[in-house]
């Protein structure tokens, strides 16, 4: 399932599902297998696969939203399994099998924040191009 992470734990807690989103399903050649498309649930599923190792594979970004980090909680079972690549790890499905907990959660980006920059105008009263902080160098104002 695809969901919505709206407080941005990395964890499905119930949040809004997200549809419409492709789906890939690769095999541990990372060869495409299927494609499917996500239900207005964010849910999704590859059936009918035969016993073997599969990477699951969605979109780095999804309306502007991007991935959220992966096995940020401590219940696998509902937290974001998919890396920055929008690649699962290779997840082994046995004969008869139903593995239902690969999910990937997608959130608004992270702001990255400001950053400065800043220093001081002075006379170079020596000319050693060097503010000595012995006071012989007087800021320049303005």
């Amino acid at each position: 399932r695809i969901f919505m992470d709206a407080n941005d734990d990395a964890v499905d807690n119930d949040e809004m599902g997200v549809g419409g989103v492709t789906v890939t399903l690769l095999d541990g050649d990372g060869a495409v297998v299927a494609e499917t498309t996500t239900g207005d649930d964010g849910s999704y599923i590859f059936d009918g696969l035969d016993a073997g190792d599969y990477v699951v594979e969605f979109p780095q970004e999804v309306d502007g939203k991007v991935l959220v980090d992966a096995n940020a909680g401590d219940d696998d079972t509902v937290d974001s399994d998919a890396g920055a690549d929008g690649q699962t790890g290779v997840i082994s499905v046995g004969i008869g099998e139903a593995v239902e907990d690969v999910d990937a959660g997608v959130a608004d980006p992270v702001d990255p924040g400001t950053a400065s920059l800043g220093g001081r105008v002075f006379i170079d009263s020596d000319d050693d191009s060097l503010d000595n902080g012995n006071g012989d160098e007087a800021a320049v104002a303005g």
